[in-house]
């Protein structure tokens, strides 16, 4: 998996792009590298483009990545996610994130079309894209 970020804290926002296989782990460690980074700040609006992943996360997978995320949401913050994918398994394994998430500081919601997302997280074209 490759996984690429960029933060933009004058606009409160987390752009990550993900490509290849993923794992929990894989995941969990750019999760924790986004929050270590020094221009994080809790309640970021966060798109994540897996539009390049190939699917291969399971559901254990996802409720361990659900757990970390209950375990540090005072470190996260109330979050805005938007995750844009283009396989149909991608959008089935990104939709149980979701429900896996309910009770979590995040809000998430699951695209196929990253103008959806963007409109959703009020991104505008001055807020840059990655």
């Amino acid at each position: 998996m490759t996984t690429g970020f960029r933060l933009d804290p004058k606009r409160g926002i987390v752009y990550a792009e993900t490509s290849g296989r993923t794992s929990s782990h894989d995941i969990l460690d750019a999760v924790v590298s986004v929050l270590d980074h020094p221009s994080y700040r809790s309640g970021m609006r966060v798109l994540l483009d897996m539009r390049k992943v190939i699917p291969s996360l399971r559901r254990s997978d996802v409720l361990e990545i659900a757990g970390f995320v209950k375990a540090h949401g005072e470190k996260i913050g109330s979050i805005q996610l938007a995750v844009v994918v283009a396989q149909v398994a991608s959008f089935g394994m990104a939709q149980e994130q979701k429900v896996a998430l309910d009770g979590s500081p995040v809000v998430m919601e699951v695209f196929r079309d990253i103008t959806e997302a963007r409109e959703w997280l009020g991104l505008d074209d001055e807020d840059g894209d990655e």
